[in-house]
């Protein structure tokens, strides 16, 4: 059985992103939650076998805490390079950042593979494309937990988004936040065992 993160355990809420090709700035501790080291946007294409040597001399002899590994999209082979590495680690990192997501498909091929003696890192989605978005509420059931790009990455993504929709846009927080509200207010005190999207008829 596969842990998952649950209410009662500690989400990290600062990452701090350092280039894989440099192990002598991620070993230091610093007061983030999480370093994460980044085999993907922070390692030139030529320069990804030397980063993966470094990951593997860093985790060889240690068990590191509070460290996450930011690994190349799997439909990429540096990407399923990635994968093996971590799986030959003696000591792995507590948390793997999947970039460029598109399916939650990609999480369970990453569990199974890293699955071992029951337990395996936590897996968190960096929501940076316009697949990823289409598909946000089985990514987010699937991974667990999720971290939103950057705004500019996401600008091209969010209107990708919204015109694949039924409504042509994407959903605004109150909405969510209003369905939230009548279903836990006296309103709905009549009302048992729904689920209720709130989805703009996107499963209709």
């Amino acid at each position: 059985m596969v842990e998952r993160m649950t209410m009662g355990q500690p989400v990290p809420r600062s990452l701090l992103y350092c280039s894989a090709l440099h192990p002598e700035q991620y070993a230091k501790s610093t007061s983030t939650d999480v370093m994460v080291i980044d085999l993907e946007d922070g390692v030139p294409q030529g320069q990804k076998a030397h980063a993966r040597a470094c990951v593997e001399q860093f985790y060889r002899s240690r068990v590191v805490q509070r460290t996450a590994l930011r690994i190349n999209p799997l439909r990429d082979n540096e990407g399923l390079l990635d994968l093996l590495l971590i799986q030959s680690l003696e000591y792995r990192p507590e948390f793997i950042v999947m970039a460029m997501t598109e399916a939650a498909a990609e999480i369970d091929v990453v569990r199974a593979n890293l699955c071992r003696d029951g337990a395996s890192p936590k897996i968190l989605v960096t929501v940076e494309t316009s697949a990823c978005l289409r598909d946000i509420y089985e990514i987010a059931d699937t991974a667990d937990g999720l971290i939103f790009g950057s705004e500019g990455v996401l600008g091209g993504a969010l209107p990708a988004a919204a015109s694949a929709h039924p409504l042509n846009r994407i959903c605004e927080a109150e909405e969510v936040a209003s369905a939230v509200y009548w279903l836990s207010s006296q309103e709905a005190s009549f009302v048992t065992g729904i689920a209720m999207p709130v989805d703009g008829g996107t499963q209709a």
